[in-house]
């Protein structure tokens, strides 16, 4: 299923590897297979694109999209998807309308912070800042195949290491640090601090507004 799905109703719970953002309305880009969101009154609808795959900007179930991953919504409704088999970034307006915001590299995750989306390059190994105008720079560079971006109140940018199994720090400057995690070889699962906590290919990313950092660990 290559769709963008809209569920209204009390927060999900999801099952799927796709991220969800929930804000009372709840958005997830389903990939190649449905996404189940179940829960009391819920609601779930197609925002846009269909089960068949391209790349088109349309409305609705005319767009079309290849392996949607990455999500992240702003204040005015809009989505910012990372369409990764295309290689861009996509727009979804509230009303379904769909354009692309960026091409040219193989997104991934996808984060936003007072309307600039910043993106993960999974081929490229790097983070990327794309303005509104779509206009696309390197944050951040170094990273083996980076996947879920999330950035807080504060503009700085969390990456999950897949490959690194690390959680990294991108400050709005650029310098990079690890924040959690050690090395690719030293994979696991162990709650600690620091460079001492373990992590088994990390995907997902989330802050909250205390600044508290959630990493879905595959």
């Amino acid at each position: 299923m290559l769709a963008l799905l809209l569920a209204t109703g009390p927060a999900p719970v999801a099952s799927a590897a796709a991220p969800v953002l929930s804000l009372g309305t709840s958005f997830t880009a389903a990939e190649d297979t449905p996404f189940l969101l179940t829960g009391p009154n819920m609601v779930v609808s197609t925002l846009a694109g269909s089960g068949t795959s391209g790349n088109v900007d349309d409305t609705g179930a005319a767009a079309r999209f290849s392996y949607l991953v990455g999500v992240a919504v702003d204040t005015a409704g809009n989505l910012y998807v990372s369409d990764a088999n295309n290689s861009n970034v996509r727009k979804i307006t509230s009303a379904g309308v769909v354009t692309t915001l960026a091409s040219g590299f193989n997104a991934r995750g996808a984060g936003l912070d007072a309307g600039t989306v910043y993106a993960s390059d999974y081929s490229g190994g790097r983070i990327v800042k794309i303005t509104s105008a779509g206009v696309v720079s390197t944050l951040a560079s170094g990273f083996n195949m980076p996947l879920g971006v999330a950035v807080d109140t504060a503009g700085t940018v969390y990456v999950a290491g897949h490959i690194a199994n690390q959680v990294f720090k991108v400050t709005s400057a650029g310098s990079k640090t690890s924040l959690a995690g050690s090395t690719a070889a030293a994979l696991g699962y162990v709650d600690d601090t620091g460079t001492a906590a373990r992590f088994y290919t990390p995907r997902g990313v989330a802050v909250d507004t205390a600044g508290n950092v959630y990493v879905a660990d595959t």
